[in-house]
């Protein structure tokens, strides 16, 4: 017959010797690493640890996490021009003009654009470089999801960009397209366009520390190179005219190290039994001795940093 004992960390569970070891409500203090050992006439048979980690709820944020506030831009604006609003533990890359694109003749007031987007489609616009790129990534032991693109606030002129496309990329990957984007008015009012979803989006969501989220929107179809596009103050206040929202959570820490003993070398020298202990270097274990371990009277003899080296115990009626 098998006779199981469950370990935590290093002492025995009191009562945990059946097949399974339920915690009903795990808090803190039960993190750590558990095993379990059976044995029978034959001998003994240690698990690999397992390592229960417990989280508390983490901090989260489910709001605008970036956004922008074009109200004081003059001359086109600055590029990168850095976010006005930008929820913590994000490092984030503004707003920046791609190479294709430059700032010529006079600018609107409460904007943020520029000029250059006469490429006859997306594709072509890409190779031109017309583009306007941000990028959002989450600081170590968090992590970053996209839910919409909530504030699009647009202006451009008579001979300005009719199309574009909103895009994102993963790091050094391909862009993926999120969605066609149409500025049918040329009105000096600026005009917004609908929110726009991010959330289906499976690799945006839950991005880990140190990725690198480029968002870029692509504008095409200008009749003049000097038709200009803007992000734009339409409401003429300090409000957000672009932004995203999503969240930023806690990541989900490594689990522990494994700390549980590994006993090696096992051997009957004459009427003693001799063994060595290998662990995490520098961790205490503690080996006990018990007379059946049906029961809970485990007794400590020794308490030493790991690795052990070899112990003789005798008399050999030990467990």
């Amino acid at each position: 017959p098998l006779q199981s004992q469950c370990f935590f960390t290093d002492p025995p569970l009191a009562a945990a010797t059946n097949t399974s070891y339920p915690i009903p409500a795990a808090g803190t203090n039960d993190a750590g690493n558990y095993l379990v050992i059976v044995t029978n006439i034959a001998g003994s048979a240690t698990s690999a640890p397992a390592a229960l980690t417990v989280l508390a709820a983490p901090p989260t944020t489910n709001d605008v996490i970036v956004g922008w506030d074009v109200s004081a831009q003059a001359g086109f604006g600055p590029s990168p021009f850095a976010p006005t609003t930008n929820a913590s533990n994000l490092t984030i890359t503004g707003l920046t003009r791609g190479a294709g694109l430059w700032t010529a003749g006079s600018a609107a007031a409460r904007a943020w654009g520029g000029n250059g987007f006469d490429s006859p489609s997306a594709a072509s616009a890409v190779i031109s470089n017309d583009f306007v790129t941000f990028s959002v990534m989450a600081n170590s032991g968090y992590q970053v999801s996209f839910t919409a693109v909530t504030r699009f606030d647009y202006r451009r002129s008579a001979s300005g960009p009719t199309n574009g496309v909103l895009q994102f990329q993963i790091d050094g990957g391909s862009f993926t397209d999120v969605t066609p984007l149409s500025y049918p008015s040329s009105s000096s009012s600026g005009a917004a366009l609908a929110a726009i979803d991010l959330s289906s989006f499976a690799t945006l969501q839950n991005v880990g520390a140190g990725t690198n989220v480029t968002f870029r929107i692509v504008n095409y179809s200008a009749t003049s190179t000097n038709g200009t596009w803007y992000i734009y103050d339409n409401a003429n206040s300090s409000a957000l005219d672009f932004a995203v929202q999503g969240s930023v959570t806690v990541s989900a820490p490594p689990a522990p190290p494994a700390t549980v003993p590994v006993l090696t070398n096992a051997a009957l020298k004459g009427v003693a039994f001799q063994f060595q202990i290998l662990g995490t270097a520098g961790s205490n274990y503690v080996v006990q001795v018990s007379t059946n371990l049906t029961e809970t009277n485990w007794v400590p003899i020794l308490t030493n940093p790991a690795p052990f080296p070899m112990i003789p115990m005798s008399p050999p009626n030990r467990t």
